[in-house]
């Protein structure tokens, strides 16, 4: 195998320059390869291939956090954004529609680059599997999840290849039920800094999202090295909730306590559109071109029914709204080769949100003027980007930069008044890589790479918003886009072990925050503010190795913050040493029974003027391939410990006190289960077999 670092950007590859040799393994792929700033998760002949959907995978996959039902974090760095072979992740749902078994593997980039939105903390990638035969196949699959209620998703997939025309027609309905028992209060202090209010809200919310999906997805290999793709994709979502809460009143004026029940209801019709276009256009040059179009359609109804504990008066309080969302995201790129061997590439993106909004309430609190609401909201982002690779020698280099403007216009109309505000940015990101082989098993990587925070809608619109009898929420208009750099040096040895240590600067990152602005009232607001700054330094351990039958790998995260909060008068020190991990451990019995098990851990976290309770999240499984590997069951139990508390968060600003508190509903056991049908060739003069190329899905 070459034994070189590759600079030739790959179309359906995260973008970069550093790409280390694979490992040669007799009988089974490395699982997880470290290479640089990019962890390459393999799936396609490991048991992770036959954990069912995406999301049924990413419970277990080295480097992803289960925060939710269908919510991951990339470990150390927060929500990542999603591609598909190298198409940006819209509309669509791609953690029950996208399956295991079609994908080959998964890249975690860490440190992106200039190439992808502001904003971009971490990227992961999806490749799939591309058929190299003629074939017609037919696949079920259904995800059984037992916790407080239980949870379903079975789905049908058929795939068909016959010369050019690839195409795969899938139908996935989900039946996902919530059970949520967590409590939220606010406190509001004095001038002599003893708390003069406080409010509990204990909520048993229940919450229903039943999800019927059709996606369709062709290639078309017009010649050998171009591709036309498109794919289709509608959900009819319906989100029934039933909130039963208990609010619970203290301090120094008397508030009669009150129960409440709320009972949301909504309709979501999604109809998603991608067209794209992968080609060659010489020896070293590429070209991909892509359009993605969503019309979201989302009508709802809310019914609060308010009781007073003393008096037994009752309040019912109705709502309707109505929002229409169109949605257009256009990208392009191409790569070609400058004098010198200089790879480059220089790409573009063009972003609109035309978002219109009916809203009509009876509520008794709003005044005539506020029960009527019509917003029309636009939000317009350009951007462009250039990036420059160069291998010299045992070193290499990347440099880019990226330039986005944004223009976000609302207009809100009352029954009476018409309100109107603009907000633009104009932001500039570079990124620097650079990279060298002291040895051959050794590499050394430096990255900078700066990224922006948007305010987009946030804060735009003045008129505030009832969320409870003591707590509206309003804008700010003079937010303004939050910058976040970053630098780190990573160390990597034969792609299983990695040392990363890093320093990241925030300036005027975007967060919600509430206060009582008014101290002869009880009132608290909640608006978004402009946090000033925000340092940490960090270091993260990494080690990934197959030891034949088992592997093991292990990751560890440490960060010193330095960030600073006032507090009732006082400035307050964020700078106690915290940290997060995770073991991942699987273990081959045979060819037809795997054991794995995945432990997620973070200790007590403090951010800017946030404090998050320690939490963590141990899963524990088994799996069979049965029928001559037709039939593949998972048995799975989450959250042994219950700890996956992830939202037990207080935070504070200036007289305010806030947060959550209590349990989610991540314990539990799931069954997955798969069956081909059939899978047959359809072109004899093929020579590989299509168990090993499955097509996408997505």
């Amino acid at each position: 195998m070459p034994s070189k670092a590759q600079q030739t950007a790959v179309p359906d590859s995260i973008a970069r320059s550093l790409n280390l040799d694979s490992l040669v393994v007799k009988g089974h792929r490395p699982t997880v390869k470290l290479d640089g700033s990019v962890q390459t998760v393999t799936v396609k002949g490991s048991f992770l291939s036959r954990m069912g959907s995406l999301g049924d995978m990413f419970a277990v996959t080295p480097g992803f956090v289960q925060t939710g039902h269908n919510s991951f974090s990339v470990l150390g760095k927060g929500t990542p954004v999603y591609y598909v072979d190298g198409r940006e992740v819209t509309g669509q749902d791609i953690f029950s529609t996208l399956k295991s078994s079609n994908i080959d593997k998964i890249e975690i980039d860490t440190e992106p680059s200039a190439k992808y939105p502001a904003g971009t903390s971490a990227v992961v990638n999806i490749k799939t599997i591309k058929p190299l035969r003629d074939y017609i196949s037919l696949n079920i699959y259904n995800s059984l999840g037992i916790r407080r209620k239980v949870t379903e998703n079975p789905s049908i997939i058929f795939k068909m290849k016959n010369g050019i025309w690839n195409t795969s027609l899938s139908y996935d309905y989900s039946a996902w039920n919530n059970l949520n028992k967590e409590t939220y209060f606010s406190e509001i202090y004095g001038d002599d800094g003893q708390c003069k209010f406080r409010s509990d809200t204990y909520n048993h919310d229940y919450s229903g999202t039943f999800d019927h999906t059709v996606n369709w997805a062709n290639d078309l290999y017009v010649a050998k090295n171009h591709r036309i793709s498109f794919i289709y994709y509608f959900k009819h979502r319906l989100d029934k909730e039933e909130s039963d809460e208990e609010v619970a009143y203290t301090g120094i004026k008397h508030y009669a306590d009150r129960t409440i029940n709320i009972r949301p209801r909504s309709n979501r019709n999604t109809h998603n559109f991608t067209l794209s276009y992968t080609g060659s256009t010489g020896k070293n040059s590429t070209v991909n071109v892509s359009g993605d179009y969503s019309l979201i359609n989302d009508n709802g109804t809310t019914n609060s029914f308010e009781t007073n504990k003393e008096t037994l008066a009752k309040t019912h309080i109705y709502t309707n709204s109505k929002n229409k969302y169109n949605v257009l995201t256009l990208n392009g790129s191409y790569t070609f080769l400058l004098p010198w061997n200089l790879t480059t590439q220089i790409g573009g993106r063009y972003y609109n949100v035309a978002n219109t909004t009916n809203q009509d309430t009876d509520n008794p609190r709003f005044a005539n003027d506020y029960a009527v609401n019509r917003q029309h909201t636009r939000d317009n982002v350009s951007a462009g980007y250039l990036m420059l690779s160069k291998r010299l020698g045992k070193f290499g280099f990347t440099i880019g930069g990226r330039y986005e403007y944004s223009d976000t216009r609302i207009t809100v109309n009352t029954a009476s008044n018409a309100y109107t505000a603009h907000r633009h940015t104009s932001d500039f990101m570079p990124s620097v890589m650079a990279y060298c082989y002291p040895t051959k098993d050794f590499v050394i990587q430096l990255n900078y790479n700066r990224s922006m925070g948007r305010p987009g809608y946030a804060g735009l619109n003045p008129y505030p918003t009832y969320q409870d009898t003591l707590t509206y929420s309003r804008g700010n208009i003079d937010l303004t886009s939050s910058r976040t750099d970053n630098v780190s040096l990573i160390l990597t040895y034969k792609s299983m072990m990695q040392l990363k240590v890093g320093y990241t600067y925030a300036k005027n990152s975007i967060l919600n925050v509430q206060y009582c602005d008014d101290p002869s009232t009880d009132i608290i607001s909640e608006f978004p503010i402009n946090y000033p700054e925000s340092k940490s330094w960090w270091l993260n351990f990494l080690f990934s190795k197959n030891f034949n039958r088992f592997y093991f790998g292990a990751s560890i995260f440490v960060t010193l913050p330095r960030d600073k909060f006032e507090f009732l008068g006082k400035v307050y020190d964020n700078n106690k040493l915290q940290s997060s991990g995770q073991i991942s451990i699987n273990y081959r019995f045979s060819d037809k029974f795997y054991a794995f098990t995945s432990l997620t851990y973070q200790s007590r976290n403090n951010s800017m003027n946030e404090i998050q309770r320690p939490a963590s999240n141990w899963t524990l499984g088994v799996q069979a391939h049965l029928l001559k590997d037709r039939l593949s069951v998972s048995l799975s139990a989450t959250d042994i410990l219950h700890n996956a508390n992830y939202n037990n968060i207080d935070m504070y600003y200036l007289n305010t006190k806030n947060g959550t508190y209590g349990t989610n509903d991540q314990r539990g056991i799931t069954l997955s289960v798969s069956l081909n049908l059939f899978n047959r060739n359809i072109n004899v003069k093929a020579s590989r077999n299509n168990g090993e190329v499955m097509d996408r899905t997505m």
